[in-house]
């Protein structure tokens, strides 16, 4: 009777410690969640929700390495358990170690393919381990939630990064599909074009930089440039005009 109303304050006690270290961590108070839990570790050493908190604890604070080891106790805890995956795969992208991430990402999506946050995870993590994977892991995530605008942006620097700029041109054009209010983006696809010799499409990429942003003086600048090789000399002189004004 004794040792079943023990075992009944220790859960009380795990119960209540956990709540309040999630509660800690809600209200950014990492600092006194890492205490909390760091003696909840020592009463509770074989409990994995204890290891899965103290790891995210660790990483809000920056101490990757022990949240990575927090995790990985965690996860020999209770094995595939996604929340502590996700916190392993980022301390381990953040200690440099591309590779164990990308199998702890892909171990979490094994078991929860839906997020698209975690693919576009994934897809950081292989672009770092230069896997050649990156650029669907982005893909995936814009297919599962259009509007983050951004894979495509990071598709787009993978493959300036490996010389495939027609691919690269395909993504930049796919992000603005989403978004057309990004001036910078106009702007790198005008390079791109211009680069392949495609200069009238480099034409409508820098007046589409320049109506979204009158003082860009360099899309005014190349704008003039690609109109001179058109031989379009009037409009040239007008795009020359206005990268002055913005410049003086």
């Amino acid at each position: 009777m004794a040792s079943a109303s023990h075992h009944g304050r220790d859960g009380a006690a795990l119960a209540a410690g956990l709540e309040a270290a999630i509660a800690d961590l809600t209200q950014q108070r990492a600092e006194q969640a890492r205490h909390r839990l760091v003696r909840l570790a020592a009463d509770f050493p074989a409990q994995p929700d204890v290891r899965q908190l103290l790891a995210a604890a660790l990483l809000v604070l920056g101490d990757h390495q022990s949240s990575l080891a927090e995790a990985c106790e965690g996860l020999r805890l209770r094995p595939r358990h996604v929340p502590t995956l996700l916190i392993a795969a980022e301390a381990a992208l953040a200690l440099g170690q591309a590779k164990a991430a990308c199998g702890y990402f892909e171990a979490a999506l094994t078991r929860d393919p839906s997020p698209a946050r975690v693919w576009l995870a994934f897809g950081k993590a292989l672009a770092a381990a230069e896997d050649e994977r990156a650029p669907a892991a982005f893909a995936e995530a814009g297919r599962r939630d259009p509007a983050l605008s951004e894979v495509q942006l990071l598709r787009a620097e993978w493959y300036v990064r490996h010389g495939q700029s027609g691919q690269e041109i395909e993504a930049l054009e796919l992000a603005l599909a989403g978004n057309p209010d990004q001036s910078a983006v106009w702007f790198r696809l005008g390079l791109r074009r211009q680069d392949l010799g495609r200069l009238e499409a480099a034409v409508s990429a820098y007046r589409s930089a320049l109506e979204r942003q009158p003082d860009m003086a360099e899309a005014a600048v190349n704008l003039g440039i690609v109109l001179q090789d058109l031989r379009r000399f009037d409009e040239a002189m007008a795009a020359f005009r206005q990268a002055y004004r913005t410049r003086s």
